[in-house]
C-alpha cells in the first residue's frame, strides 16, 4: 500500500487569461497557521504577463483573509522567494545509500 503523508487540506489556485488557466498552484493548508507552498506552475507563453506574480499574490490574499500566520515557500533559494521573505530556515538532507560507490557518486554529482 502507498504512504502517503497528510500534508493538510489542499488549496488549488489559478490565474485565467481569456478563460485558459496560464498559471496554477497546488498548496497545503498545513494546520491552523501555516500555509505550504509546493507546486506552482505557468504557461511560459504568457511569462510577459507575470502570471506568477499575480497568482502568489493572491495566495498571499488568502493567507490574510484565513489569517494564517506562515506562508512556508518550501525548498530552494528562486530569486523570486527573496522578495516575499521576511525570515528564512535552512533545510538540509542527508542520503545514505547501501552501497559505498553511491555514496562518492552522490557525493560528487549533487554537492
Amino acid at each position: 500500500m502507498l504512504n502517503i503523508p497528510d500534508w493538510g487540506k489542499p488549496v488549488l489556485s489559478t490565474v485565467k487569461c481569456d478563460g485558459i488557466i496560464i498559471a496554477m498552484h497546488l498548496g497545503f493548508e498545513l494546520n491552523k497557521d501555516t500555509f505550504l507552498y509546493q507546486i506552482p506552475a505557468l504557461d511560459v507563453s504568457h511569462k510577459s504577463k507575470s502570471p506568477g506574480t499575480i497568482l502568489l499574490k493572491s495566495i498571499l490574499d488568502y493567507i490574510v483573509d484565513f489569517k494564517l500566520d506562515c506562508f512556508d515557500m518550501g525548498y530552494g533559494l528562486e530569486d523570486y522567494k527573496f522578495r516575499y521573505m521576511n525570515d528564512s530556515v535552512l533545510y538540509s538532507t542527508i542520503v545514505k545509500f547501501k552501497h559505498p560507490l553511491l555514496n562518492i557518486f552522490y557525493r560528487f554529482k549533487f554537492l
